[in-house]
């Protein structure tokens, strides 16, 4: 989450001209969306028994389970960039663009899902279980959860790309008004969500990351060149990891 942020840096400010990072993580880790409340949303019993890190990030949202087969992208631009200038549903149209060029050279015949029917809350806090604007899904079925953020001066989008989904350890690190709320959604769960190993089992992290890149390259006319973090973006990481993503205050203030 601090590299996330620390890239964003970058590039609104100009040191950096747009961002691809694709990622993957250490261990099964829950995060958190910028508004989501702790204690009301979370099973923090569970996570601490099964030794479930909480982190928050800074896009909204609600909850994912980032498992260690996941690949997480973030994608950091200057609104000096004009097709993401135009606001949060054009940019957001524009990357799931690329997002879906990936999945469709992958034999995933994923489709952007249309607005929500309904605005009714719902209190389910799990993000895959719910399917917003332009989200890549499969007969209905979320396949990637992904949040933006936007300053003045440009945007971080970032995004879970399941393999498989461990429903089990979801939802029980999730906090549910009873145990009736949490089978209810996990029976649920089958025809709301699914990773990509169920709709390609030939489907490699090495290919989805290759195929990633290659529609971002695609969408956009670009070619994408490796590169590490610069010392400045190193020490920001940093310093972000002390102020805010490692800092038990900032996880846990709502």
């Amino acid at each position: 989450m601090a590299v996330d942020e620390a890239l964003a840096h970058s590039t609104r400010t100009g040191i950096s001209p747009p961002v691809l990072r694709l990622y993957r993580w250490d261990r099964p880790t829950l995060s958190l969306g910028y508004f989501q409340k702790i204690d009301a949303e979370v099973n923090r019993a569970y996570c601490a028994e099964h030794g479930i890190p909480i982190v928050r990030r800074l896009t909204g949202g609600r909850a994912i389970l980032h498992q260690t087969d996941e690949l997480t992208y973030s994608f950091t631009a200057p609104f000096t960039q004009p097709e993401f200038a135009s606001g949060l549903k054009e940019s957001y149209l524009a990357i799931s663009g690329a997002l879906m060029i990936a999945l469709r050279s992958l034999g995933i015949p994923a489709e952007m899902a249309p607005p929500p029917r309904t605005s009714r809350p719902d209190r389910n806090p799990v993000c895959f279980q719910s399917l917003s604007l332009a989200e890549a899904a499969v007969d209905g079925r979320k396949i990637i959860g992904s949040a933006q953020k936007r300053w003045p001066d440009g945007l971080m989008q970032h995004g879970s790309i399941p393999m498989t989904i461990d429903t089990g350890t979801l939802y029980n690190s999730l906090a549910f008004e009873s145990d009736e709320a949490r089978n209810r959604a996990m029976a649920a769960a089958g025809c709301k969500m699914s990773g990509l190993m169920a709709l390609n089992g030939n489907v490699t992290n090495e290919a989805l990351t290759a195929a990633i890149a290659q529609g971002f390259e695609a969408a956009f006319g670009i070619s994408l060149q490796m590169a590490l973090l610069t010392p400045d973006e190193e020490s920001r990481t940093q310093r972000l990891v002390d102020d805010r993503y490692g800092n038990e205050e900032w996880n846990e203030r709502r």
